[in-house]
């Protein structure tokens, strides 16, 4: 916590998130309460769990720390989308901790650049168009159909 620069006062410990199906997309929607969130990842699931959470949350403030207390201790904060970035094109080694700070709703509003986002996380992880939507309805909590209506619009069937 002290690494992350987050707020402290209060804060929750999830662990290591589900890898798939339901109990992700309810883990996920469990973030959405505002606060400050710790949880652990894989390194292999780093990159999706991020495109994932900035999707889902907003664009989140994030802390990521790596190799706590080891040598090649790394800690990187920023937007959800800027600590991606910069991991991208970088082999994910170690202990990975991530600190996500989510704001109230009436504070972080409506999102108009979600379902772009889920075109990049469709992109990225490869999912079908029905995956995708089926995936971001439940994250972002809108129709199915809305969001597969999107997808089509914008030719990514």
């Amino acid at each position: 916590m002290a690494l992350s620069g987050l707020p402290s006062d209060s804060f929750t410990f999830h662990g290591f998130p589900p890898r798939k199906g339901t109990a992700r997309a309810e883990f996920v929607n469990r973030l959405r309460r505002a606060g400050t969130h710790v949880l652990y990842e894989s390194p292999q699931r780093l990159l999706a769990t991020l495109t994932e959470l900035g999707a889902a949350l907003n664009d989140p403030e994030i802390a990521l720390s790596r190799e706590i207390t080891k040598i090649h201790e790394e800690t990187l904060r920023g937007r959800c989308s800027e600590v991606l970035a910069a991991f991208a094109d970088r082999d994910v080694r170690g202990e990975v901790t991530l600190v996500v700070r989510t704001e109230p709703a009436e504070r972080a509003g409506a999102d108009p650049q979600a379902l772009s986002r889920v075109l990049a996380m469709k992109r990225q992880l490869g999912l079908s168009a029905k995956d995708a939507a089926s995936a971001a309805a439940l994250l972002l909590d809108l129709p199915r159909k809305a969001v597969y209506d999107h997808l089509v619009k914008a030719g990514n069937t």
